[in-house]
């Protein structure tokens, strides 16, 4: 309750209490940033995104490439020319150059990673985006300053999405990157999200493994752990999350919110497809890259 209804009630004044409620409930209704503490520019930099609602629904499919050790088996040089998305660390792959996905997404940077490993990390990829002026990076607009105070991707678009509480109750469009979006447990959900809002109606999941579980204080991702920066300046990705239990809400915590996305995806008539090879992730169908590859041809953008 708010301290406006709270002084309300408190005096008796039930009837402006309840009005007070309902002003409040209008207020939030009317606000598209959802009450967040935003700043004027923050603002703007997420408004940015109402260009890209839709703006792909012409390409036929789209895969997402994520980090997970399943890939090593895979040929992804066979993507260049497919609309892909890639997150997180993806950049290091041999195919990336070859692959030129349309956006790359960071997670919000958070504790235990410090500014100063958070920006040595962006560093990497703006190496890697060398004579690639096409991949557009997203990440959080908390994010926004270590970018601009380091001057961080001159030639490449950068834009910003900022997350909210869940998933609101009843809403049809949930992912929209001009407003709050839904919150993430992995920076997957995040390109999920986006892949919908810009019209993709035929999502492929690469990558995602979902198995540190069983690889407890095990480094399980594509490339060797000398090739993560946020490694080398010595984050530990395990940090103090060892027990068991935690772990396990976080995986409920990421299962949950894909079932999420999935049901919104059958709202759409969106299709998601896991072709990921022993992906603990059994919320989606599986198929097999291969059989997705030989499908039909990319479209052509």
């Amino acid at each position: 309750m708010d301290s406006v209804r709270y002084r309300l009630l408190r005096k008796g004044s039930v009837g402006l209490a309840i009005a007070a409620g309902w002003l409040d409930r209008l207020a939030k209704a009317s606000d598209p940033l959802g009450g967040l503490r935003l700043t004027t520019k923050q603002k703007k930099l997420i408004r940015t995104n109402e260009s890209l609602h839709r703006a792909y629904e012409q390409v036929d499919r789209c895969f997402i490439l994520a980090c997970g050790p399943s890939i090593n088996k895979m040929d992804l040089v066979r993507l260049k020319g497919e609309f892909c998305l890639s997150v997180s660390n993806f950049f290091v792959h041999d195919a990336f150059r070859a692959i030129r996905p349309k956006f790359h997404l960071f997670a919000p940077s958070h504790h235990p990673i410090t500014e100063a490993q958070f920006n040595s990390w962006l560093q990497d990829l703006e190496s890697n985006l060398k004579d690639n002026t096409e991949t557009e990076v997203m990440m959080s607009v908390t994010d926004a300053r270590i970018v601009a105070a380091n001057n961080r991707f001159p030639e490449n678009k950068c834009r910003y999405y900022v997350t909210n509480h869940g998933f609101p109750a009843g809403m049809t469009d949930p992912f929209n990157f001009s407003k709050p979006i839904p919150k993430v447990q992995t920076v997957a959900h995040a390109a999920m999200y986006l892949a919908m809002y810009i019209g993709i109606r035929k999502i492929y999941l690469v990558g995602f493994d979902h198995d540190m579980i069983l690889h407890l204080d095990q480094y399980k991702h594509f490339y060797e752990a000398d090739k993560s920066k946020l490694v080398q300046s010595g984050y530990n990705e395990w940090g103090e999350h060892r027990d068991l239990e935690v772990i396990g809400a976080h995986y409920k915590n990421m299962w949950q919110i894909y079932k999420q996305v999935k049901e919104v995806a059958n709202q759409s008539g969106t299709e998601i497809v896991n072709v990921t090879p022993g992906s603990l992730l059994n919320v989606f169908p599986r198929e097999s890259f291969e059989d997705i590859l030989a499908r039909k041809q990319p479209t052509t953008l």
